[in-house]
């Protein structure tokens, strides 16, 4: 996804800074990065944010307006780009905190990142 491919980094970096964080300070598992999902919120047309489904935490990246009016247009894209990104990066990088998901949720983000993208 060439479009968003200039967030991965930061993306990635602000993900490492929040599952340090959560591994430092977490308070279960509800507020794991697992969690993290886009949000876009057309009031802040210059970042992405990214927040828990299970929880009130969140990061955020600066991006530029063409980079959040492609994600707000393409959501679905931009919404499994990233969960990609956060799934493998957690995976290869913190399995403690990838393996702390229970047996049936580890299936369903087994199965996302063996589709296709």
């Amino acid at each position: 996804m060439k479009q968003l491919e200039g967030l991965k980094q930061p993306f990635l970096e602000m993900l490492e800074k929040a599952t340090v964080m959560y591994k430092l300070v977490g308070m279960g598992n509800r507020e794991s990065p697992m969690w993290y999902q886009l949000r876009l919120d057309k009031s802040h047309e210059n970042s992405l944010l990214f927040q828990s489904s299970l929880s009130e935490v969140w990061i955020c990246i600066e991006c530029t307006k063409l980079e959040f009016d492609y994600a707000r247009k393409y959501y679905d894209k931009a919404y499994d780009y990233f969960k990609r990104l956060k799934y493998t990066y957690l995976k290869e990088n913190h399995p403690t905190v990838w393996n702390e998901q229970g047996t049936s949720n580890m299936r369903r983000v087994e199965a996302f990142l063996e589709s296709a993208f």
